[in-house]
């Protein structure tokens, strides 16, 4: 997984081992700012549409991609529930209660959010997987998280 080492500009700067540090990282009381500052940083970016060829991204290779990267911290179906999430402080987001506007989770996906486990994605996937796990994510959180009924 990714150890977080700094905020930088618009970025993390980290190792290269996953997506999320699994290590804690600050409270969850911070997040208003940390949202706050995110959104500063991303500027139009965080309320723009979702491109086009994100939607267009193989499925397959979207739920590959998560299952590598993402799943550890937000679990199966994006619920911020991952075997690595208990250890987290604070806890990885729920996508599927998220009131983040889709540009946010592209910007959030790519760049990382400052004060959480959360490295950005860009420069460590190709282009396609980080266009496919962005469209997994936008999807699960669209179909509520998609996990079966028990």
């Amino acid at each position: 997984m990714f150890a977080v080492v700094r905020w930088v500009g618009s970025g993390f700067l980290g190792a290269a081992l996953g997506g999320c540090s699994g290590e804690a990282a600050g409270p969850a009381a911070d997040r208003p700012a940390r949202v706050a500052a995110m959104a500063a940083a991303a500027g139009a970016a965080w309320q723009a549409p979702v491109a086009a060829e994100v939607w267009a991204a193989p499925a397959e290779e979207g739920r590959r991609a998560w299952e590598n990267t993402c799943l550890p911290c937000h679990g199966a179906w994006g619920a911020g529930d991952g075997t690595r999430a208990a250890r987290l402080s604070p806890k990885p987001a729920s996508l599927v209660e998220s009131e983040l506007p889709p540009g946010a989770f592209v910007w959030v996906i790519e760049n990382g959010s400052p004060g959480t486990a959360m490295a950005g994605f860009r420069g460590r996937l190709p282009p396609n997987a980080l266009r496919a796990v962005t469209a997994h994510a936008l999807r699960l959180r669209a179909d509520g998280g998609g996990a079966p009924a028990p």
